[in-house]
């Protein structure tokens, strides 16, 4: 007969979405609040999504318990405005300190005044009164000089006190937008539209899933969101056969969990390294393949399946079943069935796989020949 001769490759594998993420329980940083009982950064998992349920970007997925960290953003919004009027205070203190320096320097200024006036009267006064009046200048002089000297280093000490004030308003306000933060993350959505498969924790000696009611550390993973609309497969091939396989062949995959479904494939890498395993690793090694795959809403990751990789094919070829084909030291033959019997008939073959041989020559359309040695034979 004729037909599409067809050589293909059967692999193993198993299903692996292309695009997955991870969901994580949120990260608190910051302080605690004031009187706090150890509960400040507890994450307790209040609602979380049914394990296989189809979620979508932005969906929120999992939920943790906010009661604990309201209390703490009350407490720390609560600080921030105690530190603001604190800081009102220490700026109001500062100018009156700053104004009475001023005063100060203004009556210095005033003593130095009036000294220099005294000093104009000496040709009235006695020698000893005239002495005194200098002298009275040079202090005054003396005294206002220290004073605007000593307002340098106060200007100094006004600014480091009102800089640190400021910076602890700061850190105030830095843990309030931490706190915030971590309120909003209390909220955990999906960064991707796929299904959604919960994390496994060992709860009393056996694995189940992460369930609601849950107290979970900071940045334990919760789940995982899979993309299934566009999967991988990820299977290994023996090194003997690796050489048969290029990128961009076709296959076709069965999925062993849904039978009679059939999905097309692509190859799309293959491995350069043979890796060894099971108790003949020393003999037999593997390579791994992967391969592209439309997804299903069927089959999800973690499906085994079997890839049957089209090596060649020959769209119209004179095709007999392998068991015709017989080989001696002549050559390959069959037994064609003529007229007078049975006949042996050498052959020219081309192509084949598990199943038919393609004859190039020797045979036409219409044919029949033998699967087996017949008897008599011319």
């Amino acid at each position: 007969m004729k037909g599409a001769l067809t050589r293909t490759l059967r692999i193993p594998g198993m299903t692996m979405a292309r695009s997955s993420a991870l969901l994580v329980a949120p990260r608190l940083y910051g302080r605690r609040s004031r009187n706090s009982s150890g509960n400040d950064f507890r994450l307790t998992l209040r609602t979380l999504a049914a394990p296989g349920s189809q979620v979508k970007e932005g969906e929120v997925v999992a939920e943790f318990d906010r009661q604990f960290i309201e209390t703490r953003l009350d407490d720390l919004a609560a600080d921030v405005r105690s530190r603001e009027l604190t800081l009102q205070k220490v700026r109001a203190g500062l100018a009156e300190r700053r104004k009475a320096y001023d005063q100060r320097i203004l009556a210095a200024e005033g003593a130095v005044e009036k000294a220099r006036l005294d000093l104009r009267t000496i040709p009235v006064r006695s020698a000893i009164v005239a002495e005194r009046y200098r002298l009275n200048l040079e202090e005054a002089r003396a005294h206002l000089e220290q004073l605007r000297k000593e307002v340098q280093f106060f200007n100094i000490s006004e600014a480091a006190e009102m800089k640190r004030q400021e910076l602890e308003l700061e850190q105030e306000r830095l843990d309030l937008r931490r706190g915030q933060r971590g309120s909003e993350r209390m909220m955990v959505r999906s960064t991707i539209d796929g299904v959604f498969v919960p994390q496994r924790i060992r709860r009393g000696g056996e694995y189940m899933d992460i369930k609601a009611g849950d107290d979970l550390p900071s940045g334990m993973v919760i789940g995982e969101v899979h993309d299934t609309s566009k999967l991988n497969v990820e299977a290994y091939v023996n090194q003997a056969d690796a050489q048969l396989l290029r990128s961009g062949m076709e296959a076709a995959l069965t999925v062993e969990a849904v039978p009679g479904l059939r999905l097309p494939g692509q190859i799309t890498r293959i491995g350069s390294i043979a890796k060894g395993g099971g108790s003949r690793h020393e003999f037999v090694s593997t390579i791994p393949v992967r391969l592209s795959v439309e997804g299903s809403r069927e089959v999800m990751p973690s499906f085994t399946v079997v890839a049957d990789v089209t090596l060649d094919s020959i769209p119209d070829a004179l095709l007999v079943p392998r068991e015709a084909v017989h080989r001696d030291d002549r050559g390959e033959f069959v037994y064609r069935r003529g007229k007078d019997g049975w006949q042996r008939r050498p052959v020219t073959l081309g192509a084949n796989n598990h199943v038919q041989v393609a004859v190039a020559d020797g045979l036409t359309l219409g044919d029949v020949v033998a699967l087996e040695r017949p008897d008599p034979v011319r």
